[in-house]
């Protein structure tokens, strides 16, 4: 499969062109489809639900539309969720979990708009995790801890689009937790869904004279008098090249997920007596470890309701390092909107990165061990953030003189998991900046 960066031109002095590939690092993905015929998602911006994103191909009259979810009644007279919590009652293996908890929430697509004559899902994966909160006793704050659940399949229901999945629940701690948060009101129980997708970019690259060497395979060459692209004249009779793209797309939904067992009765029949928490979600008792050494405290929470199970706060976010023997940060440089007019180049530059979060691994094993002598086991589990705001410190050249400017990102969702991901766009004396910044020892 051929990498993006393979359809990416980066061209130099004296008319002379290398692949990005020899630059810059980029994911396998699709291959560009770049012969004009192409019928895949066209998402500019940010992806949403129910919101309809055209083909690249403009004539095929063809739109794509994220399903927007929601926990209802799927079956016509049943108004029972459609959510159970099995017990694995007759399991013998000791590595099986202990429960599964059955979801299936129906996704809504409203009707296309005039000219949409082929409505299609947009193709996208759904991973689910639990929210949910505890107060923290002595303040009046509560803290979101989370539950991660796993990927969701799809499927039509009727009038609807369905997410669906069996979770497993791998432990006792595990399914106190799951238990709590549904039943406890206090707890505001919710499910994260999180759209994977893949949107397609257009751009052009505009070329004053025809080399053959500069056009990737696959590229579409028109002149200005050609009738194949009218609607993109080049009055100088130059030439250009068309890309499609894939460019990584995420939308987050909030699902209400606190169901009462006096109202839902039947989520729960599967559970016997003798496995279920008693009533009361319990709270959280802030504290502090000192690791000694030199090294920052941790903060951590012990959970009165749940024996043995603590939280801790990181100590920062990092940008990771890939795990593919290279150590080299995960971020990605994407060059687009390539020209050559009068002889001078120009683009813009794509960068995305992520931070994950990151705890001093010395310092929490230091944790686990102060912890381990009033529990012989305890279970440690990282906080999710609340709110998140992040300020990037970027250079600004301006009267020749060269400053760090804070510039306010917005950051549409964290996950410990995966961080925060985010985004930015250069152009060629921004970039320049930017690599003289990340060069320097400051």
């Amino acid at each position: 499969m051929r990498a993006i960066t393979d359809d990416y031109v980066l061209i130099g002095d004296g008319g002379t062109a290398r692949a990005l590939s020899d630059f810059v690092h980029d994911p396998d993905g699709e291959p560009p489809l770049v012969d004009g015929s192409d019928v895949l998602p066209n998402v500019e911006g940010e992806l949403d639900p129910c919101v309809f994103y055209p083909s690249t191909n403009a004539d095929a009259g063809v739109a794509f539309g994220l399903r927007s979810y929601a926990l209802i009644a799927l079956v016509d007279g049943d108004q029972r969720l459609p959510v159970r919590l099995r017990w694995n009652s007759g399991a013998t293996d000791p590595d099986a979990p202990v429960a599964h908890l059955d979801v299936t929430v129906a996704g809504y697509l409203p009707a296309p708009p005039d000219g949409v004559t082929d409505l299609r899902d947009l193709d996208h994966q759904v991973v689910a995790r639990l929210l949910y909160q505890v107060p923290v006793r002595g303040t009046a704050d509560s803290a979101t801890l989370s539950l991660d659940l796993g990927a969701m399949g799809f499927r039509p229901v009727g009038t609807y689009g369905a997410a669906e999945a069996s979770f497993a629940i791998p432990s006792q701690d595990a399914f106190n937790r799951l238990w709590l948060a549904m039943t406890d009101p206090a707890a505001e129980a919710r499910l994260e869904l999180r759209c994977l997708a893949t949107g397609y970019r257009v751009t052009w690259a505009w070329y004053d004279e025809l080399v053959t060497d500069l056009v990737p395979p696959g590229g579409v060459v028109t002149g200005g008098s050609s009738a194949h692209n009218p609607a993109y004249p080049n009055a100088k009779g130059g030439y250009r090249v068309r890309y499609v793209y894939p460019v990584p797309l995420e939308d987050v939904q909030v699902v209400p997920f606190h169901l009462p067992p006096a109202d839902h009765p039947h989520v729960y029949d599967q559970v016997p007596p003798e496995f279920r928490p008693a009533p009361g979600g319990g709270v959280l008792l802030k504290d502090e470890h000192d690791p000694g050494e030199g090294r920052a405290p941790v903060v951590y929470y012990t959970h009165t309701g749940l024996p043995g199970q603590y939280y801790y706060e990181p100590h920062e976010f990092r940008i990771p390092r890939r795990d593919d023997g290279s150590r080299a940060p995960e971020v990605v440089l994407a060059f687009k909107d390539v020209t050559t007019a009068g002889g001078a180049l120009d683009y813009r530059v794509r960068m995305d990165y992520r931070l994950a979060p990151h705890t001093d691994r010395f310092a929490l094993a230091s944790l686990r061990r102060h912890l381990g002598r009033t529990n012989p086991r305890p279970t440690l589990t990282v906080l999710v953030p609340e709110q998140v705001s992040m300020v990037l410190r970027l250079p600004q050249h301006r009267d020749g003189t060269t400053t760090l400017v804070d510039v306010p990102r917005p950051v549409g969702s964290a996950t410990l998991e995966d961080g925060i991901a985010d985004s930015l766009e250069f152009t060629p004396a921004e970039l320049k900046n930017l690599v003289a910044l990340l060069s320097s020892a400051g």
